[in-house]
């Protein structure tokens, strides 16, 4: 709803870095998905120096905005370390950004590693990685802040700095380097990243972010060096720094092998540009921790994890940025709880997120609600490690239920636990969509769920399949993982399992998914070995082949990957050194399965090696957390020996694992009714009452022009009408929906403009329970909100879509550049009537009426006026695919009319 979008986010201005802005959008022509890089979605901040700004004086705010010297505002990349597909998707990035941008004099704006057709683009054409809403390079910045979800990024991270120009090694960069801090889960064992990174944070960041940037913005201010702001830096609770003890372990290096000295120091001198590469004396370097140094000396280090008190407290935005590309969690995600305390002993969160944390009922839902009204998705996915233990689950869902129900949203959550399945909550879930239902089975019998502490009554869980069954659901989803320590037979018993419910559940479809176990730090498996990668798969093809030919699928994690993941999160130097060769190979996604690089780790016959935590037994929870907390997971490891069960100190008395003191404990959310919960929804609905766009019962129907150029020619049709149809819900539009399964809403977009294709006078029609007063003060009050490129022009009431559609001839004028084969223009000109015939004639065959065509050869465009029907046939791909001796180019120009 307009009345309650923020300032902020009105009538910014949209600049980008006047240095590279033509050269990376000659190359964005080129790539598969440009869209990813643009920058200028619905809720992206810009922001400009406060008072600086008029369209008079654009080339001096852009020489002066981008410069992290001359500008007066502090600068911060913020970089989830994959493409922005999976980045936008990812809880912090949407936090942070807003948390960072919320700071006085600050500007914060996102970074994501491009896909690989980019990649190769910015390093052929010495382009640096550039910021998204800018197009700044990452270098120009003053703090870079990476959060870290997994170890199959840890090459992403090395990628993004040679796609920087920033130098991999903490003591090679300088004065004009950004300090480049990281954290996030995988940053438990941050030994692998030691040699490159200059700040690591351990622990939750919402309150220590602001602390950050404040103290790093001031000491800037104070022009403090980069050596004192990253000490500085160090003072707060939860970063630290490996950059001295790297920096100690490089001068003995050097004495150790005078020999190189003097060519090292050379190269580090060099820049990215002359050399992409670690050259040999640095990876002498990086051998040299492996085999010498081993482990660093951690004596000078203060290392202590951070820990959010009370989440209630944090004031999480309403609002995230709308991606203009679908993302992989496409839809409104909101935290309910923090941790968990069922203690599934391979679960690597389950120990990290304590104490456990509720964020009160009452709060979840009306934010729930205030926040689907302002970004118009159709999901809102309530998420916990486990959510079935949430305190208000029942009331909560029951009433987002009760709430939503006729809006056509979706209430989802992850997958549930057994013990905790409740048939009627599950119905609620199901009510506007129906997906597969999954259960993290883990394990195919008792004796090995109780060694992993997962609690599973199999009894309640064919009673649950047995009712959804007869209820007429088709397909249940399980996970199980193999690997656990000490235990030979566990293929087998899954095999049982399935046996029995095959048996009882004939007509059943069952979509089984395997992982390899994956030890790791901070579990009670932090010191086993991971099964061979051979071993997982004669295991996995055992149970594949027992069904065959059944109503049974079997899929299974790539282990390759799992091993990466597993040798990475248990290294030390080992893996810095195997880092620094990867950053020589352009190595990156080594989680995505079609992009990885398998023959890089084969070669380096990583598969059958050990990684030195695992190999030496180092204890890393006693070094980034206590001697105690180390002690509990011993203890766990010799319960999982005996099959003992640790319940959660929720339902039961303290279990010891020491995390909870005086100022940090397991909190719960108040209890309150679903009626209580209800109630205050409908408060929110009068906060959002619209006098502009007011509800009616009486269903109308509207034409929109619009608008959709400059940049947003980038969209492909299908993202840019996901995004234009949740910002018509998020200003107020109450769509008519379709009835059914899946219920749409009555929008039709009559002629789609593919990539690359600036439309002007475009049209959308649009049932809806609508009242719009004034049409014009209609589009001028949402233009204000609207990114630079996307406008609304008209729009108007019409009788119904069939009848306009029945009824309306609508005219296109096309501006089509072009390139000839002609090696003259004057043999170019005595082909045009050729052409022309020759276009027309084909015209003609695909039955699209022509009105007129031009060339005009100065500017070497084509003109074109044809009637516009749907369904038409793309008039670009139609001259290309003519053998015109003419290359069309889809960066064009359309401009409709309706007689």
């Amino acid at each position: 709803m307009i009345n309650k979008i923020q300032e902020r986010y009105f009538d910014q201005a949209y600049i980008k870095n006047i240095k590279y802005k033509d050269k990376f959008e000659a190359i964005l022509k080129k790539v598969l998905k440009p869209a990813r890089y643009i920058g200028l979605e619905p809720y992206s901040i810009h922001n400009i120096i406060p008072g600086k700004f008029t369209y008079n004086n654009t080339i001096e705010i852009e020489r002066n905005h981008f410069s992290n010297t001359k500008s007066d505002l502090y600068n911060v990349a913020l970089t989830y370390p994959d493409m922005y597909e999976i980045g936008m998707s990812n809880l912090t990035i949407k936090y942070f950004y807003d948390f960072i941008n919320s700071i006085e004099d600050v500007r914060c704006e996102r970074v994501f590693l491009p896909d690989d057709d980019l990649n190769k683009l910015l390093l052929l054409e010495d382009i640096p990685l550039l910021s998204l809403e800018s197009w700044t390079p990452v270098k120009d910045f003053s703090l870079w802040t990476i959060t870290l979800q997994t170890e199959l990024t840890y090459t992403n991270i090395l990628y993004l700095f040679k796609l920087a120009k920033i130098l991999p090694f903490t003591f090679q960069r300088n004065e004009e380097d950004p300090i480049i801090i990281i954290g996030g889960v995988s940053t438990f064992n941050p030994l692998p990243l030691s040699p490159f990174i200059d700040l690591f944070f351990l622990g939750e960041g919402e309150e220590a972010i602001y602390e950050i940037v404040k103290m790093d913005k001031e000491n800037k201010k104070r022009k403090l060096s980069r050596y004192e702001r990253i000490k500085k830096l160090t003072e707060i609770t939860g970063i630290f720094s490996f950059n001295e003890t790297i920096q100690k372990h490089y001068e003995d290096f050097k004495k150790d092998n005078t020999f190189i000295k003097i060519e090292t120091d050379f190269i580090v001198k060099k820049s990215v540009k002359q050399d992409q590469r670690i050259d040999d004396c640095h990876i002498q370097f990086l051998s040299y921790l492996k085999d010498k140094v081993r482990f660093p000396d951690l004596k000078n280090i203060n290392i202590k994890r951070r820990i959010v008190k009370d989440l209630n407290k944090i004031n999480y935005p309403l609002v995230n940025i709308l991606p203009v590309v679908r993302t992989v969690q496409d839809r409104l995600s909101i935290e309910v709880a923090r941790g968990c305390l069922n203690g599934c002993r391979f679960c690597q969160a389950s120990f990290i997120y304590r104490p456990y944390r509720e964020k009160d009922a009452l709060e979840v839902a009306t934010f729930a609600i205030r926040s689907l009204k302002m970004t118009g998705y159709e999901e809102c996915n309530l998420s916990s490690l486990s959510i079935a233990d949430y305190t208000n689950i029942k009331q909560l869902i029951h009433a987002l239920e009760i709430y939503c129900n006729d809006k056509n949203i979706s209430i989802s959550v992850p997958s549930l636990r057994v013990s905790s399945f409740d048939l009627e909550l599950f119905d609620s879930l199901s009510s506007v969509r129906k997906a597969g239902l999954t259960f993290a089975v883990e394990a195919g019998c008792k004796e090995i769920r109780d060694k992993i502490n997962k609690e599973f009554d199999e009894n309640k869980f064919f009673n649950i399949i047995e009712n959804l069954y007869a209820k007429g659901w088709k397909l249940v989803k399980l996970y199980f993982i193999i690997g656990f320590p000490e235990i030979s037979n566990e293929e087998d018993e899954i095999i049982e399992l399935l046996k029995k419910i095959k048996s009882k559940f004939p007509k059943l479809n069952i979509n089984i998914s395997i992982a390899l176990l994956i030890p790791k730090p901070f579990t009670p498996f932090c010191f086993d070995e991971q099964i061979s990668i051979d071993s997982f798969i004669k295991k996995v093809n055992k149970i594949k082949t027992s069904f065959k030919g059944s109503r049974i699928s079997i899929k299974y994690h790539d282990p390759y990957s799992s091993f990466i993941e597993y040798y990475f999160a248990n290294a030390s130097f080992d893996a810095s050194y195997i880092l620094g060769l990867a950053y020589n190979e352009n190595i990156s996604f080594d989680a995505w399965d079609e992009k990885k690089n398998k023959d890089f780790y084969q070669i380096l016959d990583i598969y059958s090696q050990k990684p030195y935590c695992i190999s030496h037994k180092v204890d890393l929870v006693s070094i980034f957390e206590t001697d105690k907390y180390s002690n509990y997971l011993k203890e766990e490891k010799q319960r999982y020996r005996e099959s003992k069960i640790t319940q959660s100190c929720l339902n039961s008395s303290c279990q010891g694992c020491t995390i909870c003191k005086d100022d940090i404990q397991n909190s719960i959310s108040k209890l309150y009714t679903k009626d209580q919960i209800l109630s205050a929804l409908e408060e929110v609905d009068k906060e959002f009452q619209n006098t502009n766009l007011p509800k009616i019962k009486e269903k109308k129907t509207y034409l929109l022009r619009f608008s959709k150029s400059n940049y947003y020619k980038f969209l492909g049709h299908l993202d840019f009408y996901q995004t234009f149809i949740r910002i018509l819900k998020m200003i107020g539009i109450e769509f008519e929906y379709s009835k059914g399964f899946n219920p749409m809403p009555k929008i039709f977009f009559p002629f789609p403009s593919p990539i690359g294709m600036e439309s002007f006078g475009d049209i959308v029609l649009f049932e809806s329970f609508n009242l719009i007063i004034d049409n014009k003060k209609f589009c001028e009050l949402y233009n204000k909100f609207l990114p630079e490129g996307f406008k609304f022009e008209m729009i108007e009431e019409i009788e119904s879509i069939k009848s306009w559609r029945n009824k309306t001839k609508v005219i296109q004028s096309l501006i089509i550049p072009f390139q000839t084969e002609f090696n003259e223009n004057e043999i170019f000109k005595m082909n045009i009537i050729n052409i022309r015939n020759n276009i027309e004639d084909l015209f003609k065959n695909k039955g699209i009426n022509l009105i007129d065509i031009k060339f005009v050869i100065s500017e070497n465009v084509i003109k074109l006026k044809t009637e516009l029907k749907e369904n038409q046939t793309n008039v670009i791909k139609l001259l290309n695919e003519a053998n015109l001796k003419i290359n069309f180019d889809i960066f064009s120009k359309r401009f409709i009319y309706i007689e």
